[in-house]
């Protein structure tokens, strides 16, 4: 639901000028856990996605994970190990991510994670880590338009990059 914000129990108040702000995922412990909603932890949750079916996606800079909220109130793990950084493609489980900063999800349900320390954009589909593009300087967002076009943003470059996926 629009409006709603992810609140780990940060040590502030957030404020609102309408509507509400509520917990949909957290227990406020850092450290990489799996569950029911309310009772899963995040190890440094970092940027947050949404996919059309409502599902939220978050990564965690130091966690190395890409993890889901789904609709039905529990938070899983989908790709990367959690605590164990690296740089390993493959399959989800075996998957090693570095920080972990923006993400985004495609129509077709590919996830895109900027890899901060490996310089690089990880693709997440059908239960396989990739590495889409890599060689930046200091890459922190990524977005996709609506052709599937993947852009990133080189915070050291002061560039913004497209990357078209289709050749």
């Amino acid at each position: 639901r629009v409006g709603q914000w992810l609140d780990f129990q940060l040590p502030f108040c957030v404020q609102v000028s309408q509507g509400e702000v509520s917990t949909i995922a957290g227990n406020g412990d850092k450290k990489e856990q799996d569950g029911q909603c309310l009772e899963a932890s995040f190890n440094c949750p970092c940027c947050v996605a949404v996919a059309t079916d409502g599902a939220v996606f978050v990564s965690t800079s130091q966690g190395y994970t890409v993890r889901r909220v789904n609709i039905g109130g529990q938070v899983e793990t989908v790709a990367g190990m959690a605590g164990q950084s690296g740089n390993t493609n493959g399959p989800c489980n075996e998957a090693k991510f570095g920080d972990l900063e923006q993400i985004a999800v495609g129509l077709d349900g590919s996830i895109f994670v900027v890899d901060v320390s490996n310089k690089a954009v990880r693709k997440i589909k059908d239960g396989q880590v990739e590495t889409v593009c890599d060689g930046f300087s200091n890459p922190r967002g990524v977005a996709l338009d609506d052709d599937e076009n993947l852009y990133v943003s080189d915070y050291s470059e002061y560039k913004i990059y497209k990357v078209n996926q289709r050749g």
